[in-house]
């Protein structure tokens, strides 16, 4: 019974953290009884059957690339860039690469099968933890490369200050709570040879921290162009003039726009502002708030149809802030396959 009940553990441990950890039970519970001997030979007979069971198993790959994509819960489970960073490059490689995703919180870190079996090893916008020093040690000893992959430049603390100014959060606590958390990313980021971003801004910022960097642009998935296709034009009372908020965080972006709105919405009586996401109605003119829609976030196979009723899109960025340079094309991409086209402010990436 004592066997069967040991057997039974060793099978959660296999399905929650891998066959590393399965491994490090066993001889946990043999370390338990104090078998000296038995402890050795095991070890010893372990070691040579892993290392058969690894030969086997890559002498029947294919020939793919495996990646064993890295990110944490929140990412995970409420950003939005996981879509564009993980998911949709996964989509767009299928044939070429046979991809693997987990949450650093649920143990990958302990997962010697997971590591080893990983052509390479990508941390997507994963910060500093006990959990990540981990994991980086354990893919250096199985000499498995990691890169580093963010689509902002929150990696490097001296940029605090900056964000804090799209925030229009002038608090010390918070620009010092902000460089703290910066602080966490750029020692993941540092601890990996290689990165990979979405833009060339963020790119130049990379290599001169001497990182070797590779651009992989942000882009739509095979779902969202189907949609897109799906969609046909109707005609409407009015001429939208579509602004993608997200947060309020944008209303600094939003004030660049803000005069011409103003004056082509008194110009012409048939626009119209829609709005998705935040925005503070009291930077508006009544009579101009009067002829404005405000939509909630909304998931993003819903967006596009939403979208392709504007007329134009607009993606106003504060210039001056360098983590507006830094925002990927996805700006106007989303917008471009619903036939919208955007105007926008002259950023890096832009105006690229």
């Amino acid at each position: 019974m004592m066997i069967l009940n040991k057997l039974k553990t060793a099978k959660r441990v296999l399905f929650g953290n891998g066959i590393g950890e399965v491994w490090a039970l066993l001889v946990r519970n043999i370390e338990q009884y104090s078998l000296r001997f038995f402890r050795f030979s095991a070890s010893k007979f372990g070691r040579a059957l892993y290392r058969y069971l690894l030969r086997h198993f890559q002498s029947k790959a294919d020939g793919r690339i495996k990646i064993l994509y890295v990110t944490n819960k929140l990412e995970a489970e409420f950003g939005q860039t996981a879509r564009y960073r993980i998911y949709n490059l996964i989509k767009s490689t299928q044939g070429l690469v046979k991809a693997k995703v987990e949450i650093i919180e649920n143990g990958v870190y302990r997962d010697a099968w997971a590591v080893r079996r990983a052509d390479i090893i990508v941390m997507m916008r994963v910060d500093w933890s006990p959990m990540t020093e981990k994991l980086v040690e354990k893919a250096r000893r199985n000499e498995v490369p990691i890169v580093y992959d963010i689509d902002d430049i929150i990696f490097l603390p001296e940029y605090a200050a900056n964000y804090c100014t799209v925030l229009n959060d002038t608090f010390q606590r918070d620009i010092n709570k902000h460089t703290e958390k910066f602080a966490r990313y750029e020692k993941s980021f540092k601890s990996c040879k290689l990165a990979t971003t979405s833009t060339y801004f963020i790119a130049g910022i990379m290599e001169q921290q001497g990182k070797k960097v590779y651009v992989i642009h942000n882009g739509f998935n095979q779902k969202q162009f189907n949609i897109a296709k799906s969609l046909k034009k109707v005609s409407q009372p009015y001429r939208y003039i579509g602004y993608l908020s997200g947060s309020e965080s944008h209303n600094r972006d939003f004030a660049q726009a803000l005069p011409a709105i103003i004056k082509i919405m008194n110009e012409f009586e048939d626009v119209r502002l829609r709005v998705v996401g935040y925005l503070d109605l009291s930077v508006l003119p009544p009579e101009i708030a009067a002829k404005t829609q405000i939509a909630c976030y909304m998931k993003w196979t819903k967006l596009l149809r939403h979208s392709a009723a504007n007329y134009i899109n607009i993606a106003p960025l504060d210039i001056d802030n360098p983590f507006c340079h830094a925002k990927s094309e996805l700006k106007y991409f989303e917008a471009a396959i619903v036939g919208v086209p955007t105007v926008a402010s002259s950023t890096d990436t832009f105006k690229r």
